[in-house]
């Protein structure tokens, strides 16, 4: 094991290697390295979880998109362009599997023994594991599915296993957790008698776990007391509540929704924030479903009352008022990615879903509440500001907005415009990667693709206040300085710039997000806002929605590119040039109004 290795958060195990994820979001392998597989790609960026396979590895990224190296001998590691954002990853010997955020599974590699024949009916997914030459699902009604090579019985899933909570998979069996309605039932017949006495008294003054009650590492006196006070038929088990599905709708209520659990089977009411649902009907013992009622917007409770006493899922349950030209990803941010409370609770506070896919170009876009920052000059410890970036200001912004979760892709420009003008492509690149950010599009090529899409460019002070997503420093925040910094050195942790490009952009994403979920605000490419460009605005400017001169010779330029200092990628740094001029390193993102 590395000695360098710092705080680890997760491990996984592959064929004579280990992987690490440690707490800044690196990912560390170490063992055997014949076919690259600890060889950690240098632009993995920061990282959620982790998988080892046989002979590859794979990282599930911050942004929901899956990273896989090492052998590829099947195919394991050629991901799905389609894979869609995703939740979990499972490798298995020479196949991988990914659990998208849609409940669904998506499996490819090796598929000689049908451990990739995702069945039809598998429904929604909770959890997933791979094995050597077989898969498992765990749905979210606590029922175990699997498929593929069965030489042993690993895919023989126990006819009376229920309500499991958690699965995993060997080179040749399956494990899940099921919760115990009692710890002394050691052979699981339902009560605490004679045959599990006898076994603890074997197993006296041995450290054997299952007979290890009070968990201090020897069988003893005070495992003998726990059994025998427990002496008799098993308490009838307790329920529990895990998720709701879905967890958001509008405030006129009518949503279906699904409860999922545990002993839900004497289920009598359901509330959404203390409202009575309606519609209770139980669909298993861990599954229960019911019609939402109309609510105010925002996030509620879920309250299941069973035999009398209440059972509460905080905050699970939001109501929203979804756009119509946009499918739902999330409605509410999660902690680990808007990590700020009052960002999150300012973002709920608007009633409209945090994070949406355009339904006519694909674009990713995360909400940005309405709020209120100084704009201007945040110097860093190695750059001073422009003159152009004072005085600082106050400023208001009233209105939420949609801002792309991106930096628009030569992959989404060539899908609406039938070209792709960028100058990173064949023959100036040695590979094909539509993935990069378009770019040699001028500001007014760009309004092209706004009218087709109904889109819009952000105004320069919704571009700053949304790449300081609640920061006041020269560069905005990532794992490990929520706060932001001022450390030029750290630059590298969140964009694509001089220093580490190699004088090429990449794809996006590839860096960590700022404070809102937004990836390469900073570096990669510039990106054109809507503004024209005066040096004197700001002494101007109203401090309420200000959007600019209303004439000017040039367009607003924001966020640096691969070719540039850190001076230039820092929260306030402003560019400009002529609305008809493109080049290398000038993209956009684009900007939508919720309704």
């Amino acid at each position: 094991m590395p000695a360098s290795l710092g705080r680890v958060t997760a491990i996984a195990a592959g064929g004579s290697f280990t992987v690490a994820l440690q707490g800044d979001g690196a990912v560390v392998c170490w063992g055997y390295n014949a076919f690259g597989q600890c060889d950690v790609p240098a632009s993995l960026g920061t990282v959620a979880a982790i998988a080892a396979g046989g002979l590859h590895a794979g990282a599930l990224k911050a942004d929901g998109t899956v990273a896989c190296w090492g052998r590829n001998l099947s195919g394991q590691c050629n991901v799905p362009g389609s894979l869609g954002p995703v939740a979990a990853i499972a490798l298995g010997g020479e196949h991988s599997v990914a659990l998208t955020s849609s409940g669904s599974v998506v499996c490819w590699g090796l598929n000689r023994d049908g451990q990739c024949d995702v069945p039809a009916s598998l429904g929604t997914v909770q959890a997933i594991a791979a094995g050597h030459q077989h898969t498992a699902a765990l749905r979210t009604d606590g029922s175990v599915v699997c498929w593929g090579y069965n030489s042993v019985g690993q895919c023989n899933v126990p006819p009376s296993l229920a309500s499991a909570t958690a699965i995993t998979a060997g080179y040749d069996h399956a494990i899940a957790i099921v919760p115990s309605t009692c710890m002394t039932d050691v052979d699981g017949d339902g009560k605490t008698d004679a045959a599990d006495l006898s076994g603890l008294l074997a197993a006296w003054g041995t450290d054997d776990g299952a007979f290890d009650l009070d968990g201090d590492g020897v069988v003893g006196a005070g495992d003998l007391s726990l059994l025998l006070s427990s002496w008799g038929p098993c308490a009838k088990a307790y329920p529990s509540l895990r998720a709701v599905a879905p967890n958001f709708g509008p405030p006129a209520g009518g949503t279906r929704i699904a409860i999922h659990g545990a002993n839900l089977s004497a289920a009598t009411s359901v509330k959404i924030g203390g409202v009575p649902a309606s519609n209770l009907v139980v669909l298993s013992p861990s599954t229960i479903a019911a019609v939402t009622p109309p609510g105010a917007l925002g996030t509620r409770d879920v309250t299941v009352t069973i035999s009398g006493t209440d059972f509460i899922l905080p905050s699970a349950f939001t109501y929203i008022t979804a756009p119509a030209w946009a499918t739902v990803l999330e409605a509410v941010p999660p902690v680990t990615v808007v990590p700020d409370a009052t960002l999150r609770d300012a973002i709920v506070a608007t009633g409209y879903p945090w994070r949406v896919r355009d339904n006519g170009t694909g674009i990713e876009m995360v909400l940005i509440p309405p709020g209120t920052f100084n704009m201007g000059c945040s110097a860093s410890n190695a750059y001073g500001c422009w003159s152009d970036e004072s005085p600082v200001h106050a400023v208001t912004l009233t209105n939420a907005f949609y801002l792309g979760r991106y930096e628009v892709t030569q992959a989404q420009w060539t899908a609406r415009m039938g070209s792709n003008p960028s100058y990173f492509q064949p023959p100036n690149t040695t590979t094909v990667n539509t993935s990069r950010p378009v770019e040699w599009v001028s500001w007014t090529t760009i309004q092209n693709f706004l009218t087709a899409t109904g889109m819009r460019l952000p105004t320069e002070a919704e571009w700053e206040y949304a790449y300081r997503a609640g920061t006041t420093t020269a560069f905005h925040g990532f794992t490990g300085y929520l706060n932001g910094t001022n450390d030029d050195t750290l630059v590298g942790n969140t964009a694509w710039y001089d220093a580490n490009s190699n004088s090429l952009t990449r794809p996006v994403g590839g860096k960590a997000a700022n404070g809102f979920g937004l990836h390469d605000m900073a570096g990669n490419v510039f990106e054109w806002v809507n503004d024209w460009y005066s040096g004197s605005y700001y002494a101007t400017s109203p401090s309420t929605n200000p959007t600019g001169p209303a004439s000017g010779s040039f367009r607003v330029l924001r966020g640096g590119s691969w070719n540039d200092l850190t001076r230039s990628v820092r929260s306030s740094s402003r560019l400009y040039d002529p609305p008809g001029n493109a080049f290398a390193n000038v993209g956009f993102r684009v900007a939508r109004a919720p309704l």
